[in-house]
């Protein structure tokens, strides 16, 4: 005797008749014909304290697609019906069957509310209008058979059919719509060793050559798995270097599903969806500027107005996506010298092919790339997610902020005309006997003197400075190419109206990253490859 079947004796309790067709489809001894939510609570209701020694049937009671199982299972192997004929079954194709019909209580349009979902609680690509034709349901009853849900992507829940609260404080049925990735349905677990796969270990280490950044992507790669990381990792490098195979394996451990490639319209339009359904979006050769970086920064938070074409904008709707920029130049990417949730790592200069054989990126792509070949290797992932998930999170950052080479290369140059104006004439020896305002006895420049000097006549009149204090705070914000403060300033009060400071350079030999020294690198190290390569012929 089944659990269910002990639970109804207990509560004395018997179906007499069940038709899924109708809204009421059960009929018991106790309570006439009632709805599948009806029967819960009378169950709930006759078992009382005695629920407890029942606990699957427990559990149903919360969960309609459970109780449905139970059921259906039930009167199956009771022969219980309805007294009428059943319909036939012959014509019905096999890929609408053992499929359950649902009806999203939230779409506007008649037939758009019915989706499918199989005994694997994913939604099914078979349509519910094509669902209701061959089975030849009237609507009224396609939404009597259907279980009633609100959909919504809940990335940290259980799959399938929960219970929720809604916007409005009350209970609410909810079919959660995210997909999970394929490794963590993998059998056997506990058979994957814990240990990083040699391919993806080469990669890693040949894409991210710091160890310290190396540890800070995992721990970030840790975040966007299993939880969400608030900070943009920034990519940028030469191509051929990678990223494009990080991308890859990125999107197999997240779930093909669950990843998007981000468009830049999202960032600068009012059209977000793409954000609302994603714990991965990628964003390939973005070029993002201080226009831009509001729209980013919202894109932090926990919740953000959703907006899609033809349906109005909802006040507030959760997102789960970590976001990803990769891009070539260092010139397309904006970073201010106080941004905290900006990351770029330093990458590799080297292509690929001096870390990898042909042979081994070959084979890491068809492991990782396309879901459907038979090549895909689902063990091999689900041990790059095991390690990351028991090894790859990092007390050192706990809200993942990290400033390491690359933050202050690209902070140098982003900086605007005037920022790079007014650096360059403070450091510049010359200024010291040019009238600017230079205190010998300090060793400061008085801001004032050095603005009127640089605009008047024969100085760059098409040069503007903004106000003092915006100038003040970016020098108080400046750092050098290792991180250093380079600046010192303080503020003169009553000086004149338009407000005053006195600004100092505090380190020796203040370098400064600018995009022509980054290529220069890059070149260097290329030739050096060259050699290399010529050398071994």
């Amino acid at each position: 005797m089944s659990q269910f079947e002990e639970a109804l004796k207990a509560a004395n309790i018997s179906i007499t008749k069940y038709n899924p067709t109708k809204h009421r489809p059960i009929t018991t001894n106790i309570g006439g014909t009632v709805t599948l939510d009806k029967f819960s609570k009378i169950v709930s209701e006759k078992l009382g304290a005695n629920a407890v020694g029942f606990p699957e049937v427990f559990a149903a009671v919360h969960d309609l697609s459970k109780m449905n199982e139970m059921v259906e299972e039930y009167v199956k192997i009771n022969n219980i019906g309805d007294g009428s004929k059943p319909a036939p079954t012959a014509d019905i194709p096999d890929d609408m069957k053992n499929l359950q019909l649902m009806y999203d209580i939230t779409a506007k349009g008649r037939l758009d509310k019915f989706f499918l979902i199989n005994k694997n609680d994913v939604i099914s690509q078979v349509s519910g209008e094509a669902y209701i034709d061959v089975h030849q349901m009237k609507y009224a009853d396609a939404v009597a058979q259907a279980i009633k849900v609100v959909p919504r992507y809940l990335p940290r829940r259980k799959r399938g059919v929960i219970q929720g609260i809604g916007a409005d404080m009350e209970p609410e049925t909810i079919f959660n719509t995210y997909g999970y990735p394929v490794w963590k349905g993998f059998k056997n677990p506990q058979r994957i060793p814990n240990t990083m796969p040699v391919l993806f270990d080469k990669l890693v280490k040949h894409m991210f050559p710091l160890k310290i950044e190396r540890e800070y992507f995992y721990s970030w790669l840790h975040a966007s798995l299993f939880d969400r990381a608030f900070v943009f990792l920034i990519l940028c490098g030469p191509p051929g270097i990678g990223k494009n195979r990080i991308k890859i394996v990125m999107r197999a451990l997240h779930g093909h599903v669950n990843t998007v490639d981000g468009k830049k319209s999202s960032l600068v339009d009012k059209f977000n969806s793409q954000f609302s359904e994603s714990t991965l979006s990628w964003f390939d050769e973005l070029k993002y500027d201080f226009d831009m970086e509001n729209t980013m920064k919202e894109l932090q938070n926990d919740s953000i107005s959703i907006e899609r074409k033809g349906v109005d904008a909802t006040r507030a709707s959760a997102i789960h996506s970590s976001i990803v920029i990769s891009n070539n130049k260092p010139r397309d990417n904006y970073i201010a010298f106080d941004s905290r949730k900006f990351v770029p790592l330093k990458l590799s200069d080297n292509r690929l092919e001096d870390s990898m054989t042909p042979a081994e990126i070959d084979e890491l792509t068809r492991k990782v790339s396309d879901p459907t070949s038979p090549d895909f290797d689902v063990a091999f992932i689900a041990q790059i997610a095991k390690w990351i998930k028991t090894k790859g999170k990092s007390k050192k950052w706990p809200n993942l902020e990290y400033k390491g080479p690359m933050f202050w290369a690209l902070a140098h140059t982003s900086m605007t005309r005037w920022q790079k104006k007014a650096v360059v004439t403070v450091l510049d020896p010359a200024s010291k006997v040019q009238r600017m305002g230079y205190d010998q006895a300090t060793g400061r420049f008085l801001w004032s003197s050095v603005n009127a000097v640089m605009t008047k006549k024969n100085g760059d009149r098409s040069l503007t400075f903004p106000d003092y204090s915006s100038v003040q705070a970016f020098f108080e914000a400046f750092k050098d190419s290792k991180g250093k403060k380079a600046f010192e300033t303080e503020y003169i009060e009553g000086e004149n109206i338009f407000g005053d400071f006195w600004v100092k350079n505090i380190i020796k030999n203040t370098q400064i990253t600018t995009e022509t020294t980054i290529e220069e690198q890059r070149r260097i190290q290329n030739d050096g490859r060259k050699e290399t390569d010529l050398d071994d012929l």
